[in-house]
Formats: structure tokens, sequence, C-alpha cells
């Protein structure tokens, strides 16, 4: 599931640390647009962590983190396809679902089928992972930004990242499923 994460985190979290851009070359609306763009964003991350939170449950949530694979890098081709503004918020909106359901629930899934005695160190994989790489996905989508544009290169990160780790997932999915989402490890 650290793939899955690192995937998400390479191609679809950058978005957050590119959004002024966004809302001043591509959609023109300034300071104020780029608020509206992360309130979006925010809005689809809370609506789904309290989701989540209320759900309650380890089954399915494999279903539902490999979903927000798929439904991030859509969000991102939906603000990124035009420059109408509304298509902006939505597209933001679901990125940022996205970002949190599959955060959330890479790190439940990982919590509930790790040995807790490496808990801790597979939780701070997950951490290191979490924060670097979405910081390291913003430099090299900006730099490619300055080249040919912030549309195609969110666009084409989101797909280039995610499509593959999702073509190997579900190769996999079998075997991966009740791993994570069987019986609890003991300590």
């Amino acid at each position: 599931m650290l793939v899955v994460l690192t995937a998400l985190a390479m191609s679809v979290k950058p978005f957050l640390d590119l959004l002024p851009g966004l809302a001043d070359t591509v959609f023109n609306s300034g300071v104020n647009g780029f608020a509206q763009l992360a309130a979006a964003g925010g809005t689809g991350a809370v609506l789904c962590a309290v989701w989540l939170a209320l759900r309650g449950r380890i089954e399915g949530l494999t279903v539902i983190t490999l979903s927000a694979l798929i439904v991030g890098p859509l969000g991102i081709v939906l603000m990124c396809i035009s420059d109408m503004f509304w298509l902006g918020l939505i597209g933001s909106f679901i990125a940022g679902s996205s970002i949190t359901l599959t955060g959330t629930g890479v790190q439940t899934l990982m919590q509930h089928s790790v040995d807790g005695a490496i808990r801790g160190r597979v939780l701070s994989l997950y951490g290191m992972l979490h924060r670097g790489v979405p910081a390291l996905g913003a430099l090299l989508m900006g730099i490619m930004g300055d080249l040919i544009g912030l549309q195609p290169t969110l666009i084409g990160g989101a797909l280039i990242f995610c499509i593959p780790v999702l073509i190997w997932v579900l190769s996999r999915w079998r075997q991966i499923r009740p791993a994570l989402e069987g019986n609890p490890i003991e300590e």
C-alpha cells in the first residue's frame, strides 16, 4: 500500500503547492481564486475524513483506497482541462477528497495488517513518504510547469504515476485485499 500512497503523493498531492499558479495563470482569478480552490480541496478532504471516521470499519477500505487512486487523477484532469473556474473548483474538491481517502486508508490498512513489533517503523516510513514525496513531486511539476505549462504537467503527472500503479495493484488484488483487511495481527 505504500506504493499506492507514493503514487498519489507524487502525482495528485502536489497540486496543492501549485494552486497559486493555477489560480493566476490558468483561471486568471488571483488571490481570491486561489482561496476558493484551496477551500474546495479542503472541503473535500474534511468531508471524506468525517465520513471515514463515522464509517468505522476495516471491511471494504481497500476498495475505497484504490478507488481514490482512480478518482484523484480524474479530479486533476477535470481541474486542468479548461480555464472554467467552476470546473477547477469541482476538480479541487475531488482531488482533496482523494488525498484524504488514500492517506487515511493506507495508514489504517497498514496499522491493521502490520505486526505490532514493527508497526512504528512502518508508520515512520509512511510519514516520510506522506510528507516528503509531495514536496519532490511539486518541485518536479513546478519545473515542468515552467517548461510546458501547468495544465499538461499536472494531467501528465497524475496519469503517468497513478495508472501504472493501479494496474500493478489490481493485478495482485486477490492477495492484497485479504492480507490488508483480514484479522489484525496481534502484538
